[in-house]
């Protein structure tokens, strides 16, 4: 290398950096956090990206007198903090929720 030249980085390095530079941001997905009060079913939903989510959603409530199926879809909308996304309230004791399955698209 002459004095003074700057050394020069491989193509594949240079196409690397350029495809990087140059691509689409992914999508961040939301984030979740369910909270169960008394005999309330709450889910909060936070939203990093900048588009909004429309999300599907099944859980299941078991309590003193059986269980019982919720299903449906929310919209996570962009930026804020958290946003309460489902509240179910109900009126039965011992109260618990089944890992809610939640998918975005």
């Amino acid at each position: 290398m002459p004095n003074g030249a700057l050394p020069i980085a491989p193509p594949t390095v240079l196409f690397g950096a350029l495809i990087f530079l140059f691509s689409p941001p992914a999508n961040a997905y939301p984030a979740f956090r369910p909270v169960v009060s008394g005999a309330d079913f709450l889910l909060y939903a936070s939203n990093p990206d900048t588009k909004p989510w429309v999300c599907s959603f099944s859980y299941v409530i078991t309590h003193s007198d059986g269980q019982q199926p919720f299903s449906g879809q929310f919209r996570v909308n962009v930026g804020g903090g958290e946003q309460l996304v489902i509240h179910t309230q109900t009126s039965w004791a011992n109260v618990q929720v089944t890992t809610p399955n939640i998918s975005c698209g």
